[in-house]
């Protein structure tokens, strides 16, 4: 899904040849308490 998107994106603006990073941040159960 995250390879379409990227591809999608990337045509709109003209690029080819893309690579991607995906990042997730947050909190732990744990920490949210």
């Amino acid at each position: 899904a995250v390879e379409r998107w990227t591809d999608q994106v990337a045509a709109e603006h003209g690029f080819t040849d893309v690579g991607h990073t995906l990042e997730i941040f947050g909190t732990c159960a744990d920490c949210a308490r």
